[in-house]
């Protein structure tokens, strides 16, 4: 009768122990998918770190060839720009220059414009205001006083020109003949090639020939 008693033990080892391996078995499947993951998650920042990489090189690559490119391209339009530049000023700038254009303009006589005097160069109120874009310090005489004095308003004149300097005539040169169509015509008229009025055309024309200008 001692067998069922044996028989009795050995279910409860067996007992014992099916719970411990369950648990044994449990451990070693969670490392195994920690590894996993851990390998997973190593590859993808090993992926990501490659095309970040690639990335960066070719923009770099790609911003240098576009910088040699850029300097090729626009180093002679930087040239020519300063060459017309300086030719520009030098037109308009010059006593022969205002001279004509005061010429064509007023005869070089102080005139009236809408009951306020305008001076030798018939200065309105917008044109004085724009020509503070390239000369600020007009600001400081005020209008009433410079366009009536000769000095500051060659200077009104000049500012105006390097606002809005442009070829009136369409020949391919800005010349003082330009100038004096834009100081007449305004910036609007000049782009449109409109010609002066005959009695100014006539002035310019004189004076132009006079200080070999034309």
């Amino acid at each position: 009768m001692p067998k069922p008693a044996a028989n009795a033990n050995a279910n409860q080892v067996l007992q014992l122990e099916t719970p411990a391996a369950a648990a044994a078995a449990t451990r070693s499947g969670s490392k195994k998918c920690k590894l996993k993951n851990l390998v997973s998650t190593l590859a993808i920042c090993c992926a990501l770190a490659l095309i970040i990489g690639a990335i960066y090189m070719h923009l770099r690559q790609k911003h240098h060839l576009g910088r040699l490119n850029v300097e090729h391209r626009e180093q002679p339009a930087e040239v020519v720009d300063i060459a017309a530049t300086i030719a520009a000023r030098s037109a308009y700038q010059s006593e022969q220059c205002l001279a004509c254009i005061a010429a064509a303009a007023t005869a070089n006589k102080r005139v009236m414009c809408r009951d306020e005097p305008c001076g030798i160069y018939r200065i309105s109120r917008g044109y004085w205001r724009d020509a503070q874009l390239a000369v600020p310090e007009l600001a400081l005489q005020g209008y009433d006083n410079c366009v009536i004095e000769d000095e500051c308003a060659a200077r009104a004149v000049s500012g105006y020109l390097q606002v809005y300097a442009h070829d009136c005539n369409g020949d391919g040169l800005i010349s003082c003949k330009d100038y004096i169509m834009l100081h007449l015509l305004g910036p609007t008229a000049c782009k449109k090639q409109q010609q002066l009025g005959a009695m100014h055309s006539q002035r310019a024309q004189l004076c132009l020939l006079q200080h070999q200008l034309e």
